[in-house]
């Protein structure tokens, strides 16, 4: 059986982390997290892509991201 995992916000928090290791911020008030994902969104990233950001988990506890999933499904391998 597959689960689907998604977040029910547009911009997973675990993408936010990521994002705010990548720009090196030195984040400490909520004022200064919320400058920078304001930040990121004027830059584009940020953005939930279900393509990409969506995670799908196999029987044997495997996570891939929907496109590979599908692929993998599609031939027999899952």
């Amino acid at each position: 059986m597959s689960r689907a995992r998604s977040s029910l916000t547009k911009t997973p928090l675990s993408f936010l982390i990521a994002r705010l290791f990548d720009e090196n911020a030195q984040v400490t008030t909520i004022a200064e997290a919320l400058a920078l994902h304001k930040s990121l969104e004027s830059k584009g990233t940020g953005k939930w892509d279900k393509e990409v950001d969506e995670e799908y988990e196999d029987a044997d506890g495997n996570v891939y991201n929907k496109k590979t999933y599908d692929d993998l499904k599609r031939q027999g391998l899952i």
